[in-house]
């Protein structure tokens, strides 16, 4: 037996021997290396944790859309406290393009990681880790190394690899502590193979020691196990973890804050339990769809996506302990052992609600901006340093041709609808407040719009300023003001015109006074020449100038609007006629007249002065036209049924009887665009100077006041025809006084009174020549004194207008107080202020306009005294 324990025991201290020599070579060759990468692959999760937590905050993002990264001075502090935090070495961000973004070494920052990991791994998706040897000084100046684990992790946002986080972990004393457990192991079992026969007491007290290092090893597992606890206690977002069954496993501070579910109740439970506090039921949630169909969270969220294996979803909620409606962001990821197989998840909660406020604000308040840009009626916009368009209103959109604001953005005026040197001309106005910073207020500047319409804009540009007061653009505002010049333009020729009617009004009365002394002596002249006497002939001539002289202020008043004519029943024929016979005295022969006129038209119901500036304004119009190259002026006149097809051409024509004439030339023509404005007030084709703009524009009131109808036709280079159509008149005879029939005669004793001694002993005379009584007076305070000595002595009082002192109309009112029944005639050459119904409103029994002639003398006289 004893032999046999002696063999057996042989036996095992051979195996002993052999396990003492094999072991340790074991040790070293595949065990070390095994442990080894079991700690390098453990950190990497660990890193690979802390920087997704890190990429929250560097990259942040919400449903897919990326947000404003945070402020380099918060990135800075964030950073060195996750470094102090986990006591990290180093770490570093990169961008898409491998720049160092910050590293907690400065003197890293801006360099470029051109290795190829980078560029083959890293932006690709994948992680790459590799361990690194740092040599140092220790604290006791003694040089060291350091085994360092480096961890690239990837960071994807919307699908698109936006950057990279890079960490170096100090492994030195986990290494430094498995490599020690590895050795003295290994020593360990080679004592007990070469020396169980010469040591076994030796051999208790190491297996003893073995025990203590490997509770050690055991310990220090759990320390670092403790650490990624506290880490995940110590994350700014709700965050737990859940084993591979499903269970609670982590449940941090910020998860119990927003959950009001303390840890020691979550922890190691399973079956959705975590859901309830957030839904009040059991349902999967994000961390469940890590490893399973995302379709079996899609209904409890309003957003979900997926990057590489990291879930991101968004959902609005409210929470089952506290009632409360929040948005959360939520991000979940697997956890994996050393050899990649699923261990457990984690999923990190953050409550976006102040943030989805805020953005809400902030959307209204933009919204709010752009309805008042937009309801601002003039055109806004604001550049940038460069003069590029950063946003502009509706009304500049549109001003611009772009289908909506936001087309601007990028643009330059040079971009647009401008010319070439309006462009240059604005932006020379930009950099003039950018350079200045002062504003430019009420620039005029033209403008060729998008319509093709020439427009004048009035313009203010301010200089933009950031924070620091620099100036880093323009705001402009321009307001189209081409319908105000053309207003303003249109009160300067209105003024122009009133000017000329307050001109004629002034010489008007003094004329007509000239004309009365002119007509009436040349008729007492005629009168008293014996038949057949050869002064016959040249008297007739002065009175009939002087007539025509009557009719010429009679026209020049009535272009001043200073008078208004009556219509009555007209032939149109003799006016022609008078009114080619003046144009052939100012054309050039080179201009043929040509007249075909139907002597049986019939009359219209017009104001004859007003169809004779009709005609010969429409004459001197075609006359102009061919003034350089000569042609033809052709006239006609007929009478026209117009029919339902004519008078569907033109709004102011309807169907029955018309008198028509047209009047057409031979000369330049005009264009399409020329005839839409034809008879628009102050459109001309004429050069400055040369025309005030009014003609047509007053031909077209004429003739639509008349209740006729205007139409023109034109062809460039062959000629214009204007078409004038006016009411025909059927059983209206045109009256015209007998030129032979005898005056009325009286006896009545009149007091004629006129401050001109020509006109008033001209009236004594004219009015003795009919048999009245003629009592002369050449100031109204003469006729007053007059009268008031015999009332009962006068059976009319004829008297002029416009004298100085007292006016007719004051001496009418006088005499009237006197006197109430005794007619009076009121006469002047031209008054603005008087007319025949405000001389009947005061008593005056009738208004006679100068000059006067004989005839108009003795009808007017025997008319009132008889009607008295």
């Amino acid at each position: 037996m004893t032999m046999q324990k002696t063999k057996l025991l042989a036996i095992a201290l051979l195996i002993a021997a052999s396990a003492g020599i094999m072991l340790p070579a074991y040790n070293i060759f595949n065990l070390q290396p095994a442990v080894y990468r079991m700690l390098i692959a453990a950190t990497e999760q660990d890193t690979t944790r802390i920087a997704l937590y890190i990429s929250s905050f560097v990259f942040p993002e919400i449903e897919g859309v990326p947000l404003e990264e945070p402020a380099f001075g918060d990135l800075v502090r964030e950073m060195h406290e996750v470094k102090r935090t986990f006591g990290l070495v180093n770490l570093r961000i990169f961008s898409a393009d491998g720049l160092i973004t910050f590293s907690t070494a400065s003197e890293e920052i801006s360099r470029i990681n051109r290795q190829a990991f980078f560029v083959e791994k890293v932006a690709k998706g994948g992680t790459y880790t590799k361990v690194s040897y740092l040599s140092y000084i220790s604290p006791e100046g003694q040089p060291a190394k350091a085994s360092v684990v480096q961890t690239c992790v990837p960071i994807r946002r919307a699908g698109q690899f936006v950057g990279a986080v890079e960490i170096d972990y100090n492994i030195t004393e986990r290494k430094a502590a498995l490599d020690n457990l590895i050795h003295k192991s290994s020593v360990f079992l080679f004592l007990v193979g070469t020396g169980v026969l010469l040591a076994s007491v030796f051999f208790g007290f190491q297996s003893k020691r073995s025990s203590a290092q490997q509770r050690k090893a055991e310990k220090e597992l759990r320390i670092a196990h403790r650490q990624l606890l506290d880490i995940i206690e110590f994350l700014p977002d709700a965050t737990f973890v859940i084993d591979r069954d499903g269970k609670v496993v982590a449940w941090n501070r910020a998860m119990e804050e927003m959950t009001n579910v303390h840890k020691d109740a979550i922890l190691g439970k399973g079956s959705y339990e975590y859901s309830m506090a957030f839904y009040g039921k059991r349902c999967p949630m994000l961390i469940d769809a890590v490893y399973s169909d995302l379709s079996k969270t899609s209904g409890h969220y309003d957003y979900l996506d997926k990057n590489g294996v990291t879930l991101f979803a968004e959902t609005t909620l409210t929470l089952s302990h506290s009632g409360k409606n929040a948005n959360l962001w939520a991000t979940a990821s697997p956890l994996l052992d050393q050899d990649g197989n699923y261990v457990g998840a984690i999923e990190s909660i953050r409550d976006i609600s102040e943030r989805k406020t805020a953005q809400r604000r902030l959307s209204d308040k933009n919204v709010l901006l752009t309805n008042i840009l937009n309801n601002i009626p003039h055109c806004v916009f604001w550049k940038d340093r460069d003069s590029v368009f950063q946003g502009c209103n509706l009304n500049f959109a549109k001003v611009a041709g772009l289908d909506k604001p936001e087309n601007i953005v990028g643009k330059t005026d040079f971009d647009l609808a401008w010319e070439k040197k309006e462009a240059e001309f604005y932006r020379q106005c930009d950099q003039a407040v950018m350079e200045s910073g002062e504003p430019l207020l009420d620039i005029e500047e033209p403008q060729l719009q998008a319509d093709g319409r020439k427009a004048i804009l009035l313009t203010s540009k301010v200089p933009l300023r950031n924070e620091a007061g620099e100036v880093v653009g323009i705001l402009g505002i321009f307001a189209d003001i081409t319908e105000q010049r053309s207003l303003e333009k249109q009160l300067r020729q209105s003024q122009r015109i009133e000017a000329v009617g307050t001109l004629a009004g002034g010489i008007a009365h003094d004329f007509n006074n000239i004309l009365t002394a002119v007509i009436g002596y040349t008729e007492f002249a005629m009168a008293d020449l014996p038949v057949g006497s050869q002064n016959q002939f040249p008297l007739s001539e002065v009175l009939k100038a002087a007539h025509r002289a009557k009719e010429l202020v009679q026209k020049i008043l009535m272009f001043g609007q200073q008078t208004e004519q009556e219509r009555s029943p007209t032939l149109i024929n003799p006016i022609i006629k008078e009114a080619l016979e003046l144009l052939r005295a100012t054309i050039p022969k080179t201009i043929k007249v040509c007249l075909e006129i139907n002597e049986e038209t019939g009359p219209v119901l017009a104001d004859p002065t007003q169809i004779h500036q009709v005609i010969m304004n429409l004459g001197t119009n075609a006359c102009h036209a061919m003034q350089e190259n000569g042609g033809t002026l052709k006239v006609t006149l007929d009478n026209l049924h117009v029919d339902a097809e004519l008078a569907a051409s033109s709004p102011e024509l309807h169907e029955g009887a018309y008198v028509r004439f047209t009047i057409s030339d031979t000369g330049h023509g005009m264009g399409q665009a020329t005839l839409e404005r034809i008879f628009e007030p102050y459109f001309t084709t004429k050069k400055f100077g040369e025309g005030s703009g009014l003609g047509l524009s007053v031909v077209h009131g004429i003739i639509i006041g008349h209740g006729g109808a205007i139409t023109v036709e034109a062809t460039p280079g062959q000629g214009t025809m204007f078409t004038v159509y006016l009411p025909r008149l059927f059983n209206e005879v045109v009256q015209e006084v007998a030129a032979q029939e005898p005056l009325p005669r009286g006896k009545e004793r009149i007091l004629f009174v006129d401050d001109e001694e020509a006109l008033v002993r001209l009236g004594q005379k004219l009015l003795e020549s009919l048999g009245y009584e003629v009592t002369i007076a050449t100031s109204g305070e003469d006729a007053m004194e007059l009268f008031r000595s015999d009332p009962q002595a006068f059976d009319l009082i004829f008297t002029d207008q416009t004298m100085p002192n007292i006016t007719g109309m004051q001496l009418s009112e006088q005499i009237l107080k006197v006197r109430p029944d005794i007619p009076i005639i009121l006469c002047t050459g031209f008054s603005a202020t008087t007319s025949d119904e405000t001389a009947k409103a005061v008593g005056i029994k009738t208004f006679i306009m100068k000059p006067l002639t004989k005839q108009a003398l003795a009808l007017t006289v025997r008319k009132v005294l008889d009607d008295d």
